[in-house]
C-alpha cells in the first residue's frame, strides 16, 4: 500500500490501520482500538478525532521502536517510578493528602516531576508540559488527569530521542501511517 505525501486525515489513518493489520471490518477495527463502533463512525464522518490513546495502542501492537508497552510507559505510575529510581532525593517521597483522589498517580507524578525538574513555580511547570496554568491545581490535588501529551513531555525529559519519534508518530498521521505500512510489509 503506497501512501501519498499529502496530509493524512484520521479517516484515512483508520483505513491504513485496518488494511495494515488485516482487519476485515470497522467492527474488527473498533475492537482492535478498544473503542465502540460509534467512535469509528464519528471519526469517519469527521465528527471527532482519533484519540492519542488509540494511536498508542496501534504503536504497541507494532512494537514501535522495539517496545510493546507504550501505554504502560506513558502511564503516570510508570513515569512516577522512573523519577523515583533516577532521583535519590525522591526515592521514598510520598505525596500526602492524595489518599482516595481519583487521579492520585497523576497528582503524584506532577508533584514529583516539578521537584525532579527543579521547576520553582507551577507556571514554569505548566509551560514546560504545555498545560494551561489553571489546570495545574486540579491535577495536583488529584481531581483531573494529567493527560497523554504532558506525560509524553515528561517521558521526553528522560528519553529525548525515543520521545521525539513517538511524538511525531502520535501527532502526525502521515508518520503513523508510514509506520503501519512499514510494519505491515515486514510481516509478509
Amino acid at each position: 500500500m503506497k501512501i501519498s505525501n499529502t496530509v493524512m486525515t484520521d479517516f484515512e489513518l483508520l483505513d491504513v490501520v485496518k488494511h495494515g493489520f488485516g482487519l476485515g471490518s470497522d467492527a474488527e477495527l473498533s475492537r482492535f482500538l478498544g473503542v465502540n463502533k460509534a467512535t469509528i463512525t464519528k471519526v469517519r464522518s469527521r465528527d471527532r478525532d482519533l484519540g492519542l490513546r488509540q494511536k498508542v495502542k496501534v504503536l504497541d501492537r507494532m512494537g514501535f521502536l522495539g517496545v510493546y508497552n507504550w501505554e504502560e510507559r506513558l502511564s503516570a505510575e510508570f513515569l512516577g517510578n522512573l523519577i523515583r529510581r533516577s532521583n535519590n532525593d525522591l526515592r521514598q517521597r510520598r505525596v500526602p493528602g492524595l489518599d482516595g483522589a481519583r487521579y492520585r498517580d497523576d497528582a503524584e507524578l506532577l508533584i514529583l516531576f516539578k521537584e525532579h525538574g527543579v521547576f520553582k513555580k507551577d507556571k514554569e511547570l505548566a509551560h514546560y508540559l504545555d498545560l494551561k496554568e489553571t489546570s495545574t491545581p486540579s491535577v495536583k490535588c488529584g481531581r483531573s488527569s494529567l493527560g497523554l501529551k504532558p506525560r509524553l513531555q515528561i517521558f521526553e525529559f528522560f528519553f529525548p530521542k525515543d520521545a521525539e519519534k513517538l511524538r511525531k508518530s502520535l501527532l502526525e498521521n502521515r508518520k503513523m501511517g508510514d509506520a503501519v505500512v512499514d510494519w505491515s510489509e515486514r510481516q509478509r
